[in-house]
């Protein structure tokens, strides 16, 4: 499964630790957002700087992932949910999962009712939003929910960013390999 990470861009800092993190744990492509709560001048940094590009490339060896990680340019909300829907178009609604994670409780599934209520079948694209320093404003929720994002809220602590976004990574592809399992063996 390709997986796509909506990363709400946050201070310089951490989002070098998630895009770290993001292509250790096989992520294909990590698209930079400006939200409501980024840090102000958060939109001016460089994801396609040489810097980003070795922070991969170390990954990459570290976790001997196959994957070739790409980061995009940091662009609005609007234009990530545009480029998701541009890409999942190739592969049809039943075979895509979009899933945004929600500090709130409000309107909200476990990723595993979000992939029950999901058609069964394989997912060949999966994309997780993760919110910055402060979370995801509920004008940008609301925004994604209507873009087709399950709101998946999990029960435990508020997460720092970085963490929530690993985390969130992890219980995705667990929930992945549990439907891949299913399907070998209705098969």
């Amino acid at each position: 499964t390709e997986i796509w990470l909506f990363m709400f861009v946050p201070k310089s800092s951490r989002a070098e630790i998630i895009v770290r993190q993001a292509t250790e744990c096989g992520v294909f492509r990590i698209i930079p957002v400006q939200s409501d709560f980024s840090s102000s001048g958060s939109e001016k940094i460089n994801f396609k700087s040489e810097r980003f590009s070795r922070i991969i490339k170390e990954a990459r060896q570290q976790s001997g992932s196959l994957v070739q990680t790409e980061v995009g340019e940091c662009v609005s909300l609007e234009r990530a949910v545009s480029l998701w829907r541009d890409e999942t178009e190739k592969v049809g609604a039943e075979s895509v999962f979009s899933a945004v994670l929600y500090e709130r409780n409000e309107q909200s599934v476990t990723m595993r009712g979000a992939f029950n209520r999901k058609k069964k079948g394989p997912v060949k694209k999966a994309c997780i939003a993760c919110g910055s320093e402060g979370g995801i404003s509920p004008n940008e929720i609301a925004f994604l929910k209507a873009s087709g994002f399950e709101i998946i809220h999990f029960d435990t602590n508020i997460l720092r960013c970085e963490t929530a976004c690993l985390y969130g990574i992890a219980v995705l592809q667990a929930e992945l390999a549990e439907v891949e399992r299913e399907e070998n063996e209705q098969n």
